[in-house]
C-alpha cells in the first residue's frame, strides 16, 4: 500500500531521521510500494507558497516568516504544544521531551532553500519557549484551557 502522510518529519526525512529513511525506503522498494510526506506545514504554506511568490521578483536576500495558529480546536495535542501549563510546567515538561512545539520548520527551511537554489551552511531550530496570550483561562474540549502556549525560532544560515 503506498502512504501519503502529513507527518511533519516525512517531508525531508533525512533532516531528522537518516537511519529510519533508509529502513522506509528499502521497505517501500522491496514492496514496490512508495512513502510520500506533504502537506500544510511543511509542504504548502511556510514553504512552497514562499518558494512560488518569490518569483515575482529578481532576487530574494531573506524570508521571515511568522506562524500563528488557533489550536482550540485540535484537542488531543495540545499538550504537545503546552497549551495550559504554566511556565514552570511548561519548561519541566520541555526539558522531558514532553512538549516540542510545531515539528517541521527545519524541513520548511531545507525545501525553501532547495527552492530558491541556496546553499545552507546550517539549520537551527531553537527549543520551544512559553509564550503567554492571554491572562484568563478560555473554555474548550471541556476542560479549561489558558492560552499558553510556545514560540519557537528556526533559521538557516547560508549563501
Amino acid at each position: 500500500m503506498n502512504v501519503v502522510s502529513i507527518c511533519e518529519e516525512l517531508r525531508d526525512p533525512g533532516l531528522s531521521h537518516p537511519e529510519l529513511v533508509e529502513r522506509l525506503d528499502r521497505a517501500a522498494k522491496l514492496n514496490g510500494v512508495s512513502v510520500l510526506g506533504t502537506g500544510c506545514n511543511p509542504g504548502g504554506l511556510m514553504d512552497t507558497l514562499r518558494v512560488v511568490v518569490s518569483g515575482l521578483t529578481t532576487r530574494v536576500e531573506s524570508i521571515a516568516i511568522r506562524r500563528t495558529a488557533d489550536m482550540s480546536r485540535y484537542g488531543a495535542i495540545l499538550a504537545k504544544f503546552g497549551l495550559g501549563l504554566s511556565p514552570d510546567e511548561f519548561l519541566a515538561r520541555r526539558d522531558m521531551g514532553r512538549v516540542r512545539g510545531h515539528v517541521g520548520f527545519a524541513q520548511s527551511i531545507a525545501a525553501i532553500a532547495r527552492g530558491l537554489e541556496w546553499t545552507l551552511d546550517k539549520i537551527e531550530v531553537d527549543a520551544a519557549e512559553p509564550d503567554i496570550v492571554a491572562a484568563e483561562d478560555r473554555q474548550g474540549d471541556g476542560r479549561n484551557w489558558s492560552d499558553r502556549g510556545d514560540r519557537t525560532l528556526p533559521w538557516g544560515r547560508g549563501r
